[in-house]
């Protein structure tokens, strides 16, 4: 796995913990050791991959199986906000890549990143959507002729400094 999966995942246990210790939540937290706590913050999950934070309560993950999710305040919105039906899952394929625009708070543009299939090929394609009403909606297809790998595309997306 990359470094910078491991500093996000890091990054989000700590920032979980801390709001739980400024809010004083009573979720079901555990000390594993000195250095790390351990906190639940969803069950049923089929590999949990990109995440962002849409604001200060709301956090945006995808699953590896095609499946966009939200959490608002801490708890697991059930109806997934888009699922991917052409999303190809064999091996380490599926959708890896979740990013907001730089203006997302002017423009609302969100970018996912998934494995499909065209004859018998494994290819990625990158689509923009906008977020609006917990939908993601007008999806504009980027590029979808990346050729993929069917053990690890390997995908992360990222805005430059240049937008």
């Amino acid at each position: 796995m990359h470094k910078a999966f491991y500093l996000s995942i890091s990054l989000l246990i700590v920032i979980v913990a801390l709001e739980a210790f400024i809010t004083g939540s009573n979720r079901n937290l555990k000390t594993v050791d000195a250095d790390f706590i351990v906190d639940t913050l969803a069950t049923g999950l089929i590999v949990p991959w990109a995440f962002t934070f849409i604001d200060r309560n709301i956090l945006m993950f995808t699953e590896r199986s095609g499946k966009v999710r939200l959490m608002k305040n801490d708890k697991l919105i059930e109806k997934p906000l888009l699922v991917l039906q052409e999303t190809n899952t064999t091996k380490k394929m599926g959708l890896l890549g979740l990013c907001k625009h730089p203006d997302f708070e002017i423009n609302h543009f969100l970018y996912l990143a998934y494995n499909y299939t065209a004859d018998k090929t494994p290819f990625l394609r990158i689509v923009r959507y906008t977020f609006a009403r917990d939908s993601l909606l007008n999806p504009f297809i980027i590029t979808d002729s990346i050729y993929g790998n069917q053990n690890h595309t390997v995908c992360r997306l990222k805005f430059g400094l240049d937008k």
